[in-house]
């Protein structure tokens, strides 16, 4: 039987004796470190009337942006200043350009590294391309699993924001029901959807086959995602808090050995910067490897892992 630390010692392992998985982790970052349990605290703030979403809409309809001056004002830019108007629209297809590229990178790292986490348990060592090339396989529907999870992400923030930006008109009680299941819509899908992801790359499952198993796999193991959720989450804020102060001693060192000149500051912070994303990337392979070693044991036809809470539980009831 496996215990968390023996999982985390082999994802970390993993992660450090391949670094052929560190490009796909720099992408992986993108998608947060914190996982499931940073989506549930970052959720309490979209019932504010000032979180981003409301005020990013409430931003767009008062400044009349899709009102019949706003475009009148973007057509007749069109026709008074061409140039202008043409250089802006090539900056943001560019943008919008840069940001498909990037999409697709993280795409094909989650499977990339997923595969990869698989192949490092079997004692097997590939190349960055053949890492690359079993993203690549892979890649639409993982990015099909990941289109659905942000839409119905964004859905359920908007419901949260609209609590409060509508001056929600319910009791009390109804909305912290009402808060409290849209928040854990949103971590349970979180879980299915990296079940899924992990369904699709690994047993080659089509999309609704990997979510209807992905649903079933937390259906009977939701304790033990939220413990395994809850460890990494742990794991991740104990790094990044010591490595918070290692750095800001560390910059304050050199200044106070060097002194506070610009090429001295700059060098420090350039030298953070490196150690700060290297430090992102790893977390982002450990974190991936984590839910694939745990993915694979649940699916295993063994009970190889099983839920400290609820073996805890069943202690206290005497069985």
């Amino acid at each position: 039987m496996f215990t968390y630390r023996q999982i985390l010692h082999k994802a970390w392992q993993i992660t450090w004796q391949h670094p052929a998985l560190w490009f796909f982790g720099f992408f992986l970052a993108f998608l947060g470190v914190g996982g499931e349990i940073e989506i549930l605290l970052g959720s309490i703030s979209l019932g504010d009337r000032q979180a981003l979403i409301p005020s990013l809409l409430r931003g767009f309809v008062e400044g009349g942006l899709f009102s019949w001056n706003g475009l009148l004002g973007m057509a007749q830019a069109l026709v008074q200043r061409p140039f202008s108007f043409l250089s802006l629209l090539l900056w943001l297809v560019t943008i919008l350009l840069l940001t498909a590229i990037v999409v697709w990178l993280v795409v094909i790292s989650q499977g990339a590294v997923i595969r990869g986490v698989v192949t490092a348990v079997k004692g097997k060592r590939e190349s960055w391309a053949k890492h690359f090339e079993a993203g690549l396989q892979t890649f639409w529907p993982v990015l099909a699993l990941n289109v659905l999870a942000r839409a119905f992400f964004f859905t359920i923030f908007l419901l949260l924001s609209s609590l409060a930006f509508w001056q929600f008109s319910g009791g009390t009680l109804l909305f912290l029901v009402t808060f409290i299941v849209l928040v854990a819509a949103i971590v349970v899908a979180a879980f299915i959807t990296k079940y899924a992801i992990c369904a699709v790359v690994l047993r080659g499952q089509p999309v609704r086959a990997a979510i209807g198993a992905a649903v079933a796999l937390f259906r009977r193991h939701w304790l033990l995602s939220l413990e395994v959720a809850t460890v990494l989450f742990a794991v991740y804020w104990l790094v990044t808090i010591l490595l918070v102060n290692l750095l800001v001693s560390f910059f304050l060192s050199t200044l106070r050995v060097f002194g506070p000149q610009a090429s001295i500051a700059l060098v420090a912070f350039i030298v953070i910067l490196i150690i700060t994303t290297v430090s992102q990337l790893l977390l982002a392979v450990f974190h991936w490897a984590a839910w694939v070693l745990v993915f694979e044991v649940l699916t295993s036809k063994k009970e190889l892992l099983v839920s400290r809470l609820a073996g805890w539980f069943e202690k206290m009831a005497g069985r």
